[in-house]
């Protein structure tokens, strides 16, 4: 198993799941239809970033060029600090 450290402006983010349903219908969506959120977890960050912290919920840029990588076995996104847009907050 290999760990990703992210270093300089990099954020390592855990992609949130795409929605399987229709709110709380239970009524499930069809992979074809389902668009995949530009929301993800913060895993860690580099040693330059400021303001993210692991934990935090991000939404990123449709432009982002995200590198997919492989960390704790399961897949996540390697991204430029600059391209996330938002941290993401319930209230």
């Amino acid at each position: 198993m290999e760990k990703v450290i992210p270093i300089g402006n990099k954020v390592l983010v855990k992609q949130v799941k795409a929605k399987e349903t229709y709110g709380d219908t239970g009524i499930f969506i069809p992979d074809a239809q389902q668009t995949q959120e530009l929301k993800g977890i913060v895993i860690s960050v580099g040693d330059t970033v400021e303001g993210i912290q692991e934990g935090d919920l991000i939404q990123y840029g449709e432009y982002a060029q995200p590198v997919s990588m492989s960390h704790d076995g399961e897949p996540h996104l390697l991204i430029n600090k600059q391209d996330i847009l938002a941290i993401i907050i319930s209230v």
